[in-house]
């Protein structure tokens, strides 16, 4: 084959590229999971590391503050300092003694007490240790002398000691934790009196740094949140900003869930690892912050091993795609170098372009063999079988042979037959169907029942035109066709009504016993097809059934009757009319074929001539049109519908000329279309079972509409369910079977023809025309 504009080993290219990219994106996903793995232990573990060292700062604070309480309590009752706090009249000189004797045996003896105050509630005086016997603390003033606050007893307050020169300006500023106690607070009077010890700030954090110096980061930072929400920064010497300690606070507050853990925070875009520690004793929360980037230093230098050894792999990965492409392209390139020898040119964009379009084409043309082969199969199947029913004497056992064995006709020659004649109910209205619409019907009809004898006996089936399809059942056994047969052509006929809304009937011949003899049988049940006219539609004849009327030999029926009938209809008494017309009906329908049609013309001839007769003698003459009578009749397919039309004449002549007749059909006409629109969906609507519904026959039904809406009744339900279907098509989002099932049509290939044939386009076209209208 010629090979025009080939990409050449396209398909190489993309088999490698999918190779590589593949192994290039599991070995990074290994290479980001194993780097995250490590990131996360990595927090972990310091978080374990910071937890050792938060509890023993816990451990430190809660025993200061033990150690602390302990202290005041033991100095609280001890009597010279009772003297102080309570004794309304006091010497400034023992005063100033027993506050030297607190300093020498108190405070000095604790390195961590900075300094100590007494308060003497009853002279609102304070005594202290530091800086002078009356030294003025005002934050210790404003607290305890504030009449809305009571201060706390026994916790730590953090604050600032601040010493003023003469010129009232601050000269040293040291950080204190103070301890108030005392036994009775008024809210009038306030407190009575109290011991306050202020403790060395410097003192606990020292102590802290101490055991956070363990850690080898610069860049650490540990800070206490007290019960006000005030941050404390315990190590002036880390290298975080200042500015971090509100961000901290704020994190702190909004992340922390227990009393011990840890979160991530996002400071200025750097992030921190941040732990925590509740201490209840003292209503402290401990906090470790840590910068990430000192934490995964050793995990950066890790990110450099695992790229090289990842570049290694890559690497190594793009030798391995190329041997596994090369093996994996070998058949397809071994495939198309054999293609490049043909001599068809098919176009290709890569090699599986080309091996597509190549199988294409062959496809094609093999299908197109196939084809002509099956249309000269069918071509001489259909010749034999017609020769077979009509000239069946002239068929040599070499042609039966030939037949079966080469052709495939599902017979067994040496057995006995049944000849089965098919004939589409209401022709006229079939012959005005389209040629597609017939073949689509005449090809169903053959599917559904060979299909559904097949169950019983083997059989294959013709069509014979002018609406005739013959089916030729073998594997008979007996002299009688068994009653199962009759079943099978019945189920035939209920399955074509479900889907096509049609009906078919049946005439079945004499069981044959030689195949030479089936043209005797077939123009039989063709002869038997004809006594469908007083059957009715969708029947099955068979011989026993037409047997009387084979043999009967009148010609009509009887002339007494006849002259019954001219007496009753001249006398306009229904009544008598119709008893004769009962009889004429039952003479008729026992004639043979060939008589019945004679005898139909006479009585319509008849009728015609003496309602003309009767016509000319009415001052106001009735409005039909008699002179097309006969015509009429004869277009009329079956005896029941005759029966109708006659009644429908009587009936206009029996009362006074277009009295209320028309209003009637009006009516009737309307009923019709009420019940259409409103059950199309009922996949069985058609003109017989709305004819039971309203109590009429059929013929009359469909006469009736038809002469008003110049449509049968079949055409309009179609026409409704059509448009319905347009409708959904436009307006909704329901499928194409969704549809079938609304608007009661099941056969989708019909569905497809009426809806092509009404619309010009498919559903599918139509539904897209629809949608993009509007943009246009």
């Amino acid at each position: 084959m010629f090979i025009s504009n080939v990409r050449l080993r396209k398909y190489f290219r993309y088999i490698f590229l999918s190779i590589t990219c593949s192994f290039i994106i599991i070995i990074n996903l290994f290479s980001f999971s194993i780097i995250n793995f490590f990131q996360g232990k990595a927090i972990e573990n310091e978080y374990t590391t910071n937890l050792k060292v938060l509890y023993q700062i816990k451990y430190n604070v809660e025993h200061m503050d033990n150690m602390i309480k302990k202290l005041c309590l033991s100095t609280y009752t001890t009597p010279y300092i009772r003297y102080m706090m309570y004794e309304e009249d006091q010497d400034y000189g023992e005063l100033l003694k027993l506050t030297n004797r607190l300093r020498d045996t108190i405070q000095n003896t604790n390195d961590f007490i900075h300094s100590i105050f007494i308060y003497n509630g009853t002279n609102k005086q304070f005594f202290s240790t530091f800086q002078g016997l009356e030294f003025k603390d005002e934050y210790l003033n404003n607290m305890i002398n504030n009449p809305n606050q009571c201060p706390p007893k026994l916790t730590p307050i953090y604050r600032n000691i601040k010493l003023i020169n003469e010129d009232d300006k601050e000269i040293n500023i040291d950080d204190v934790f103070t301890y108030i106690l005392y036994d009775n607070y008024d809210e009038e009077k306030g407190i009575d009196g109290s011991i306050i010890f202020n403790i060395k700030a410097e003192w606990l954090f020292d102590n802290i740094k101490m055991i956070n110096s363990l850690n080898d980061y610069s860049d650490e930072g540990i800070y206490i949140l007290n019960d006000q929400n005030e941050i404390i920064n315990l190590d002036n010497n880390s290298s975080l900003k200042p500015e971090y300690e509100s961000d901290i606070k704020k994190d702190v507050v909004n992340n922390m869930n227990g009393d011990i853990g840890y979160f991530t925070s996002k400071i200025s875009n750097e992030k921190f690892l941040v732990s925590y520690m509740k201490i209840e004793e003292v209503d402290w929360t401990i906090i470790n912050v840590k910068p990430h980037k000192q934490l995964f230093k050793y995990i950066t230098k890790m990110k450099l091993g695992i790229l090289l050894i990842t570049s290694l792999f890559l690497f190594i990965t793009i030798i391995l795609s190329i041997i596994i492409t090369s093996k994996i392209y070998k058949p397809v390139g071994s495939l198309v170098s054999q293609l490049k020898n043909e001599d068809k040119e098919i176009n290709n964009n890569d090699e599986i372009a080309l091996l597509q379009n190549t199988y294409l084409y062959y496809s094609r043309e093999l299908k197109r063999l196939n084809t002509e082969n099956n249309k000269k199969d069918a071509i001489y199947r259909n010749y034999f079988l017609r020769k077979l029913l009509i000239n069946s004497s002239a068929v040599t056992k070499n042609e039966l042979r030939e037949a079966k064995e080469e052709k495939s006709i599902n017979l067994s020659f040496d057995n006995k037959f049944v000849l089965c004649i098919l004939n589409i109910d209401n022709q006229i209205e079939f012959q005005h169907k389209s040629k597609e619409d017939k073949e689509l019907y005449s090809f169903a009809i053959m599917n559904i029942t060979t299909e559904i004898i097949s169950d019983l006996h083997k059989n294959t089936a013709i069509d014979m035109r002018q609406g005739n399809i013959a089916i030729i059942v073998s594997n008979i056994k007996g002299e009688n066709y068994d009653k199962d047969l009759i079943d099978k052509l019945t189920i035939a006929q209920n399955k074509f009504i479900k889907y096509f809304n049609m009906s078919f009937s049946i005439s079945v011949s004499t069981i044959c016993n030689d195949i030479h003899m089936l043209e005797k049988y077939y123009k039989e049940a063709v002869e038997n097809m004809k006594y469908k006219y007083i059957f009715g539609n969708k029947t099955i004849i068979t011989p026993e059934m037409v047997k009387m009327n084979r043999n009967n030999p009148n010609y009509s029926y009887s002339n007494d009757l006849e002259k019954k009938l001219l007496e009753a209809i001249n006398s306009g008494i229904k009544r008598d009319i119709n008893e004769v017309l009962i009889k004429i009906y039952k003479e008729i329908s026992e004639l043979h074929h060939d008589n019945i049609t004679v005898s139909i013309l006479k009585l319509t001839t008849t009728i015609r001539e003496t309602y003309t007769q009767i016509n000319l003698l009415r001052f106001e003459p009735v409005d039909i049109d008699i002179e097309n009578l006969v015509l009429r009749a004869s277009q009329i397919e079956y005896l029941d519908e005759y029966k109708t039309f006659i009644q429908s004449l009587i009936e206009s002549f029996s009362i006074k000329p277009n009295e209320g007749n028309e209003k009637k059909q009006v009516i009737l006409v309307e009923t019709v279309k009420d019940i259409i629109h409103g059950n199309y969906s009922d996949k069985g609507l058609c003109l017989s079972q709305i004819a039971e519904i309203l109590k009429v026959s059929q013929g009359y039904l469909g006469n009736v509409f038809k002469s008003y809406m110049k449509i049968s009744i079949g055409a309009y339900i179609n026409n409704v369910r059509l448009e319905k279907a347009a409708e959904l098509l436009k307006n909704s989002n329901m499928s194409i079977n969704e549809i079938l099932e609304y608007i009661g049509i099941e056969n989708k290939t019909y569905f497809y023809t009426l809806f092509k044939k009404k619309y010009g386009v498919t559903p599918k076209q139509y539904s897209l025309k629809a949608a993009v209208s509007p943009y246009l």
